[in-house]
Formats: C-alpha cells, structure tokens, sequence
C-alpha cells in the first residue's frame, strides 16, 4: 500500500459527500440560485454544490446555501429583501431558517 492511501481515500470519499448536511452520498449538482433568480443576476449559471437527494429536495428554491458557503456575502448584496441563510442539510435547520 503506498504511504498516506487511507488519507487520500478518505478525502476522495470526502468530495462526494453533499455539501449541505455532509453526510450522505451527493447524487445531484444543486444550482444555488433558481432559474428565475439567474435570469436576473449574470455569473451564477454555473454555481452549483454538491447535494444528496433528500437535502436537494427540502431546500427546492429557497434561498439556503451550505454552511461556510464563500459567496453568501454576496449573494446578500444581490438581494437584499430576501436574505441568504446557512443552512446545514437538517430539518431542524430548515425549520430554524424559515423563523
């Protein structure tokens, strides 16, 4: 076995765990922003996280990004009367953002 193989297994497990809840198999690219939102902002067709099924699914169009997300900050600045809100793949994260 050559030196630091777990390590690197691990971390090739690592990237393709859901970037939200990062514990479940990522199976889908889920675009931060909804179609109608980069229909009206220009840069973000392309701004996609990893995601499980199931977190996929709970977060639909909300506007959720995954916890440490570089670019919330802007994404605030881009709309201000809906803010963007970490979100970590749990319900009782869902529930506590939607307060």
């Amino acid at each position: 076995m050559v030196e630091g193989q777990d390590e690197l297994d691990r971390l090739k497990e690592s990237w393709n765990l859901c970037s939200y809840c990062r514990k479940e198999r990522a199976v889908h690219k889920d675009h931060i922003m909804s179609k109608s939102d980069r229909r009206r902002h220009e840069g973000w067709d392309d701004e996609a996280v990893n995601s499980c099924a199931p977190c996929n699914w709970r977060k639909l169009s909300r506007h959720l990004v995954p916890r440490g997300y570089p670019r919330l900050a802007e994404l605030n600045e881009l709309t201000p009367n809906r803010p963007w809100k970490e979100w970590d793949g749990s319900i009782e994260g869902l529930r506590e953002t939607l307060r």
